[in-house]
């Protein structure tokens, strides 16, 4: 039938568990190594700090980020932290021909990260501009 074609959950994605107290290496490694094995690595929870060094790890394959979060991530910097867990868009958009970024249901945009948005041409779409029912959702 129709759905003879799709895959399984089962067959579409791999778990490749935790990494205890990642390092910056320790992350960039454990992404590669899913990438080396021929799949794209889809990276969930953590502190934000681990999104540059998995970027890292698939910098020379990947054309677009798609970044569903509350928080941008784009500070230029935190406590003089260039590279802490609130800047790693940013210094991902700083980058020669960066991948697009799009992030999905922020909710705590300030002017100062709207202009960085406007700045790296990161597409945002707000919560609030999300519509309130499924219905809504649909017929948009």
């Amino acid at each position: 039938g129709e759905l003879d074609d799709h895959l399984s959950a089962a067959e579409a994605f791999v778990d490749r568990g935790d990494i205890s107290e990642p390092s910056f290496d320790d992350i960039k490694g454990a992404v590669a190594a899913v990438a080396a094995d021929g799949l794209a690595p889809l990276v969930l929870g953590g502190d934000h700090s681990i999104t540059y060094p998995a970027f890292e790890a698939v910098r020379d394959r990947c054309d677009a980020i798609l970044h569903v979060d509350a928080h941008s991530d784009t500070y230029d910097e935190l406590i003089g932290d260039r590279r802490s867990h609130a800047s790693p868009f940013a210094r991902i958009s700083e980058l020669p021909d960066p991948p697009k970024i799009v992030q999905l249901g922020l909710r705590c945009m300030t002017p100062q990260l709207r202009a960085q948005a406007k700045r790296f041409d990161i597409a945002s779409i707000e919560m609030r501009d999300f519509p309130e029912t499924r219905r809504e959702l649909r017929d948009a």
